[in-house]
């Protein structure tokens, strides 16, 4: 769920989540399927590469994302804007963007702890 909430406010655009674009779909589905897994007692090597790949995607986000503000506070400097140097990066990061890093590492942590427990269902 913390998928759908904002995790930057964007001058003159409103707020983001990362949801809004295409990798944050794919997050969403590979959550579904880490899901999916778990709970249908899969093997534990495919929970751990599946909760890899979500953290991957999601560390990746985030990193496009103050890659892309910062350029963004340069260029506004090299056409005579606001400088850079005052630019507050984290000034823009709302209330999801702790709630998704926390969950990412719990997640994380979960999925790739050694003491998982595999249990089959016999009919």
């Amino acid at each position: 769920m913390a998928l759908f909430f904002p995790i930057i406010e964007i001058p003159f655009l409103g707020t983001g989540a990362l949801i809004d674009g295409g990798m944050g779909k794919l997050l969403f589905v590979l959550l579904i399927v880490s899901a999916f897994l778990f709970y249908s007692s899969m093997q534990h090597k495919f929970v751990k590469i599946c909760v890899s790949a979500i953290a991957i995607i999601v560390l990746f986000q985030f990193y496009d994302l103050f890659s892309g503000l910062s350029s963004a506070g340069d260029m506004m400097s090299a056409f005579g804007g606001r400088r850079s140097s005052n630019v507050n990066l984290f000034g823009l990061l709302r209330f999801g963007t702790p709630i998704l890093i926390l969950l990412t590492l719990l997640l994380t942590y979960t999925g790739l702890k050694k003491s998982y427990k595999q249990t089959l269902v016999k009919a």
